[in-house]
């Protein structure tokens, strides 16, 4: 971790005629007043945005390399990111999810949805695979792996390849960081068993986001005939 309190005040620019509301996800480069004192802050790198009409925005990641430099994390800026505000966060999501399936297999983070910019991680049981696809989560990858660790997750894969990465400025990599990750995983979905291969599969090893649809198509589907036109 790199962000040490009190952190460094940005502000948005005057004439740029972006949304204003308190609670926007993210802002855009060209939306920021990129002062030199701005642009020296380092990527990942935990700040106050303020605007001249609202006033505080809340606390965002920075990364004055990127298309968005400012991702939002929390609207109180008297909050501290440290390793307790993510476990929090981490308890928040698994919570919601713990009340959706009934097994333990299922997209933990997703993102801004669950208040974790650039963040995916997927759940297979006690393993997880954990995508930080924005600078601040790279910086805070050791918090968010111990939180994952405290919540029952004992193998993790850190799974740095997607695009995101690169345009964030980040080398790409995959390797298991906590654990042992020898083969694919079994998963129970809609009555079949699908296997999920953590280290070499496409993305996280599973498209958790069909499971509703398949089960859908199998109801409509019973005892017809079905042209499969999946593409992708």
């Amino acid at each position: 971790m790199i962000s040490i309190k009190p952190y460094p005040t940005v502000r948005l620019r005057k004439a740029k005629s972006s949304p204003r509301r308190k609670g926007y996800p993210w802002y855009y480069n060209d939306e920021i007043a990129l002062d030199r004192r701005a642009k020296n802050i380092k990527p990942g790198e935990i700040i106050k945005i303020e605007d001249s009409d609202l006033g505080p925005m809340g606390l965002f990641s920075f990364n004055p390399n990127s298309k968005i430099s400012a991702r939002l994390l929390d609207l109180n800026c008297d909050e501290t990111i440290d390793l307790t505000w993510i476990k929090n966060q981490l308890e928040i999501a698994l919570e919601l999810r713990e009340v959706l399936f009934e097994t333990p297999f299922f997209r933990l983070v997703h993102g801004e949805a669950d208040g974790l910019p650039g963040i995916v991680i997927d759940r297979f049981g006690d393993s997880a695979v954990f995508q930080p696809n924005s600078f601040w989560a790279d910086c805070f990858k050791e918090e968010i792996l111990n939180s994952l660790v405290s919540l029952g997750m004992k193998n993790i894969v850190l799974n740095g390849m997607s695009r995101s990465r690169k345009i964030e400025g980040l080398n790409q990599i995959t390797e298991v960081v906590r654990g042992n990750v020898t083969k694919p995983i079994v998963v129970p979905m809609n009555g079949a068993q699908y296997f999920a291969d953590i280290l070499n599969g496409q993305k996280t090893g599973l498209f958790f986001d069909q499971r509703s649809n398949q089960k859908f198509v199998a109801g409509l589907s019973k005892n017809k005939k079905v042209l499969d036109v999946f593409s992708r």
